[in-house]
């Protein structure tokens, strides 16, 4: 039987390229430095970010801003717990019952008109976070 010469370089070749693809795995996936989940700010300047953002599109006022910091807050501490569970069914549906448990929360501390467009928001949210994939909710 006659022996391809070849092989051996293509297989190191293909190996060669693994390894360099694995490598730069965490670089790919790594935050942004200007995310607000990064760095020191943590959890922290994320539940900013947000009581900002929903104050400037909802039109809120302090007392509302402050309670809407409260329940994210809560949300951000519950959130590390249910990060820590292993991958799987129940992970989810504890994500799930999180997200949904917090934006009632939210939505109980605004008025009607802000209600409706507080549903607007997450209706263009999920929307734009779908972007052609199928069966992913407000995430």
């Amino acid at each position: 039987m006659k022996t391809n010469r070849f092989l051996p370089a293509l297989l190191s070749g293909t190996i060669a390229m693994a390894v360099v693809c694995l490598a730069a795995l965490p670089v790919a996936y790594a935050q942004p430095d200007d995310c607000p989940c990064a760095g020191a700010g943590g959890p922290a300047a994320h539940v900013d970010q947000r009581v900002r953002h929903l104050t400037d599109r909802l039109g809120l006022d302090a007392a509302q801003a402050s309670r809407i910091r409260a329940v994210l807050e809560e949300t951000a501490r519950r959130a590390e717990a249910v990060h820590a569970l292993p991958r799987g069914p129940e992970k989810r549906q504890a994500r799930w019952d999180l997200r949904t448990r917090t934006h009632a929360r939210v939505r109980a501390v605004l008025t009607p008109a802000q209600a409706a467009r507080f549903d607007e928001l997450r209706a263009e949210r999920r929307r734009h976070r779908r972007g052609g994939r199928s069966g992913r909710g407000d995430v």
